[in-house]
Formats: C-alpha cells, sequence, structure tokens
C-alpha cells in the first residue's frame, strides 16, 4: 500500500465511509455527465447520418428526371 492508503485506512470507520460516499457521488456524477454528452453525440451523428442519406436520395431523384 502506498502512503496514502495508509494515512486512509488510520481514519476512523465513519469518517472513511464518509469519504467513500462523497467519492462515490462523484464518480456517479461524472458517468451521468459522460452518459449525456455520448448521448448528445449519438444524436448529432445520427442527425449527420440522415442529412446525408436525404442528399443522395435528392441526388438519385434529381438525375432521374434527366
Amino acid at each position: 500500500m502506498n502512503k496514502w492508503s495508509d494515512k486512509f485506512n488510520a481514519l476512523p470507520r465513519d469518517i472513511r465511509d464518509i469519504g467513500c460516499m462523497c467519492q462515490t457521488e462523484m464518480r456517479i456524477n461524472q458517468l451521468e455527465m459522460e452518459k449525456t454528452r455520448l448521448i448528445m453525440r449519438h444524436h448529432q451523428s445520427l442527425n449527420e447520418i440522415n442529412e446525408h442519406i436525404k442528399n443522395l436520395k435528392q441526388w438519385i431523384k434529381d438525375h432521374e428526371k434527366e
């Protein structure tokens, strides 16, 4: 173990529990923010793909008229 682990383990149990809860809440918040970021990026990618499909279909339609 490193010196920080030894110091943490030397703390009273209730203090360690508080520290662990704070760390857990922070990690949950980080994961929720990352999930939101990924969902937004996913929607952006879908919109880009849909726009590309729309443009290609329009290109085909325009060339069928010729």
